[in-house]
């Protein structure tokens, strides 16, 4: 039973960021993001990541790295899409 509601609550966390990664890239724009939240929780996730590898809970190893692998997609995102852009923006004279 425990391992059911493990097995529900790592796909429903990972389930929770694709909704992020379709709006990053439908508006390409990521400046209302935080760069440093979404590095502190890929950060987190590694450690969980380690440490289940080093209690050789295979499920929960999977888990977290497809979790990296979202977080990945968000963080790289930010810094294409938001403040931290080397984008040059063009503005009309005038503005």
């Amino acid at each position: 039973m425990f391992i059911l509601i493990g097995i529900m609550g790592g796909i429903m966390v990972n389930i929770g960021c694709i909704p992020q990664v379709i709006k990053l890239f439908r508006t390409r724009r990521a400046k209302d993001l935080s760069l440093s939240s979404h590095l502190l929780y890929f950060c987190g996730i590694a450690f969980l990541t380690v440490y289940s590898i080093h209690i050789e809970d295979a499920l929960f190893t999977v888990l977290n790295i497809v979790g990296i692998i979202g977080l990945l997609v968000i963080i790289s995102a930010i810094l294409l899409y938001g403040k931290f852009s080397t984008k040059v923006r063009c503005r009309k004279i005038g503005e």
